[in-house]
């Protein structure tokens, strides 16, 4: 209640700049850091493609600061705050259960393949299934699978994570920690650095470029990979359905344009291309690297089976066919893969 309070008072603040504003200019919501990727290819580069496809007619407006917590911008986008906006699926995972086809174990490492091929499994299966009433969705960026970056302890096997406490951000990652004997500790990553510093935690379970992007990369000495958990986060980019639909044919064609597969494979390669170029830079500076093999992830085989058997459970429920869209997720995934 506190936080669409929070909301709607904005909306109220905001609510007469929208209104003058011209039918052919959109506000986009930022909250991430302008260096991060989020920004420079998830937003901006969105802002350029939709201006470029109308010739300039339809124009977009960055926010230079957020118009509502982060874990806040669907309920932002329903009340009209903001045109368009990203967010993490993992803070709504109740809504997003759908899109997690590509966060189970064994769901591929590149994420432009894994982004291509969750937003072909979200127009084949799930498109009827809206996850936010008034909100359209118009991209999903799934990226790489999580990786443990520790301060102090370097982890050579999974069983070296027991007692540590570590920063996560999905409920299967804290679902990782917790089977692997440690201690999660479910806050945003914007939170790692001042968590890690102030020795909080031991530990961050993300990725690479989010690592950097936040600053907290300084603080690493140890990181350990274990990609075929699949747990992974992911970034929706979705605009309130009504400003959408108030638009001409022409510039509902110039969102469309930039959005689905051309956003998939705008962020989720560049995100790919800076992977390994992070983790020289990492290592390069005298941070250990050690990877898990399939065999080291035994003792968690039951929790990963069960993290595929709730997703089918619940995709069902939802009235999704989930063995065909698991299977089609998964043949879109090796096709893009191997272009």
């Amino acid at each position: 209640m506190k936080q669409l309070a929070t909301i709607t008072g904005l909306a109220l603040s905001v609510s007469f700049g929208a209104s003058s504003a011209s039918a052919e200019n959109l506000l986009f919501n930022s909250f991430v850091p302008q260096g991060s990727i989020y920004y420079t290819h998830g937003i901006a580069t969105f802002k350029q493609a939709v201006e470029e496809a109308s010739g300039g007619d339809l124009t977009i407006d960055i926010t230079p600061s957020t118009l509502a917590p982060a874990d806040a911008q669907p309920e932002m986008l329903q009340t009209g705050v903001a045109d368009i906006a990203i967010f993490a699926t993992s803070w709504h995972a109740e809504q997003f259960v759908l899109s997690d086809v590509s966060a189970l174990p064994f769901s591929g490492e590149s994420s432009e393949a894994a982004s291509v091929a969750t937003w072909r499994t979200h127009e084949e299966y799930f498109a009827e299934t809206p996850p936010f009433p008034g909100v359209k969705m118009l991209g999903f960026f799934r990226l790489t699978p999580k990786t443990m970056f520790t301060v102090d302890q370097e982890i050579k096997s999974p069983a070296d994570i027991a007692g540590l406490k570590v920063q996560t951000i999905t409920a299967n990652g804290a679902a990782i920690v917790e089977a692997l004997g440690g201690i999660a500790v479910e806050r945003p990553q914007v939170h790692s650095y001042e968590m890690l510093n102030s020795r909080v935690v031991d530990a961050t379970f993300t990725e690479f470029p989010s690592l950097f992007g936040f600053k907290s990369s300084e603080l690493v000495n140890h990181v350990y990979e274990m990609p075929q958990t699949g747990v992974a986060s992911i970034v929706a980019i979705g605009m309130n359905e009504d400003r959408f639909n108030a638009l001409s044919e022409e510039h509902q064609a110039a969102i469309m344009s930039a959005s689905g597969e051309v956003w998939a494979r705008t962020i989720g390669g560049e995100w790919d291309n800076r992977m390994p170029k992070l983790r020289d830079t990492l290592t390069g500076e005298g941070a250990t690297l050690n990877r898990a093999s399939d065999d080291m992830l035994d003792p968690i085989k039951d929790t990963l089976d069960g993290f595929t058997a709730a997703w089918m459970e619940a995709a069902k429920g939802l009235g999704v066919d989930a063995e065909a869209a698991r299977a089609y997720y998964l043949e879109q995934f090796e096709a893009v893969d191997a272009e």
